[in-house]
């Protein structure tokens, strides 16, 4: 009998402590009666939001109770030990008050979802496991970044800064999978990094929509960002470096193709060294880079250039008008402007027969003097 009743005790332990999954039933607050057992909004209610085991999700496209769901934190709240919160596609979770994560939580971006970071705390959020997919979009919109070196994985998805005042990120986001976009209120400037010193990585593009400026840095340090994928400036948008250190860069690291583009009055400004390296082809059309830094094309690096100008080593003229050396390395490949197209070549010798009708910028070297010379094939 006594074998009986304990096996008894023990079964109800395990019922009673079973792991649960629960799904939001509709928008609303961070708060237990959001979520329920099914999708459909039926079923259990969660006691808390710290028995370990229980996994929330807010619903994405496709899921029940009228989704996807867009769940707000209206008070602080704590996610305890083995819980996890997972937001899935088309979905959005909103920290308006802080969100706590245990060591051992889960806070889980399924692709395509969004999270809304709108509080100045930060670290507490990326206390516990991150699993980020690199096409969920982190959107910042007050004073508290999430420190990369916190973040499982060591990457931000793409990420979106939408400050409604001047921000500085201050060097704490160090790795972006995807795009890195400036949505910033109406004459706000974003600055990556004060002091402190920084190598940013952007996997994806780097784009520039509103506010007035993205400054790589405002104070001593002397800034690195590392780009995977293209740069686009907005009317009224500057890229510049305002600090007070020698220079940033800016290196173009993809293999093949980049662009750079600006529209209307976007500009880049101040002294901003760039460099496409070995690989990369960087393609202008009839932008130009501006500046007080240098522009660089390493070996094995080519540009394409739709400007009349092409490749001239004076500061005023040509697609790079930085008033800094202007290196276009003779072993890279030499990409220029004809009526039909644009073709490129990562060779040394290029045969005349290779080439369609057009206008073509040809620079050579030997070994101590570089010159460019204008090429009409008709």
């Amino acid at each position: 009998m006594k074998k009986i009743l304990l096996f008894a005790i023990l079964l109800a332990s395990f019922l009673g402590t079973k792991a649960t999954t629960y799904y939001s039933i509709t928008s609303g607050g961070t708060v237990v009666g959001t979520f329920r057992a099914n999708r459909d909004g039926t079923g259990a209610t969660p006691a808390n939001f710290s028995t370990s085991g229980d996994i929330f999700i807010i619903q994405g496209t496709g899921g029940g109770s009228g989704a996807p769901h867009t769940v707000t934190s209206g008070s602080t709240v704590t996610f305890g030990a083995g819980i996890t919160i997972e937001v899935e596609g088309g979905a959005t979770l909103v920290q308006n008050s802080n969100i706590t994560f245990n060591a051992t939580a889960t806070f889980k971006l399924d692709a395509n979802s969004f999270y809304t970071h709108n509080t100045s705390s930060s670290a507490a959020t990326v206390a516990g496991i991150e699993s980020w997919a690199s096409s969920a979009t982190i959107k910042y919109t007050n004073t508290g970044f999430l420190p990369t070196a916190n973040i499982t994985g060591g990457a931000h998805p793409n990420v979106i800064v939408a400050n409604a005042s001047n921000a500085n990120i201050a060097g704490v986001i160090t790795n972006i999978a995807g795009n890195l976009t400036i949505q910033a209120g109406a004459a706000n400037t974003i600055n990556l990094t004060g002091a402190t010193a920084l190598t940013l990585t952007i996997g994806g593009d780097l784009i520039l929509t509103t506010g007035t400026a993205l400054s790589l840095g405002n104070g001593t340090a002397t800034p690195i960002v590392n780009i995977g994928g293209n740069i686009s400036i907005a009317t009224g948008m500057t890229l510049t470096y305002a600090g007070s250190g020698a220079q940033g860069t800016i290196n173009f690291t993809k293999s093949g193709t980049q662009t750079f583009s600006t529209a209307g009055t976007g500009v880049t400004a101040g002294a901003i060294n760039y460099t496409v390296n070995n690989g990369s082809t960087l393609d202008v059309g009839t932008s130009l880079v501006k500046g007080t830094g240098t522009f660089t094309v390493a070996s094995g690096g080519g540009i394409i250039t739709a400007n009349t100008a092409g490749l001239s080593t004076t500061a005023a003229t040509g697609s790079f008008q930085v008033t800094g050396t202007k290196t276009y390395n003779t072993a890279g490949k030499q990409v220029k402007v004809i009526a039909l197209g644009k073709v490129q070549y990562g060779i040394e010798n290029i045969s005349i027969s290779q080439l369609s009708k057009g206008i073509y910028f040809v620079q050579y070297s030997n070994g101590v003097e570089t010159r460019i010379e204008k090429l009409i094939v008709e």
